[in-house]
């Protein structure tokens, strides 16, 4: 399927793939590298449930807003 323009609600406007799954079964499989991560301090459990993870080093809120430009 094609494109599909939609207005947004800042004025902009932004284009939809109505198709980008269409041949996903036939796509090659990828191989990911994760270097190992060592283990450093953590945040209190209470603190930790809060920002959904006891990591600092994985404390990454997203702090992005939609349709804003670059």
């Amino acid at each position: 399927m094609g494109e599909v323009r939609r207005g947004c609600s800042c004025g902009g406007d932004r284009y939809e793939d109505q198709g980008i799954y269409v041949h996903a079964d036939q796509l090659p499989l990828t191989m990911a590298y994760v270097p190992m991560q060592r283990f450093g301090t953590t945040f209190p459990l209470c603190k930790g449930f809060q920002l959904g993870t006891i990591f600092p080093d994985l404390c990454k809120p997203f702090c992005g807003r939609r349709c804003a430009s670059r």
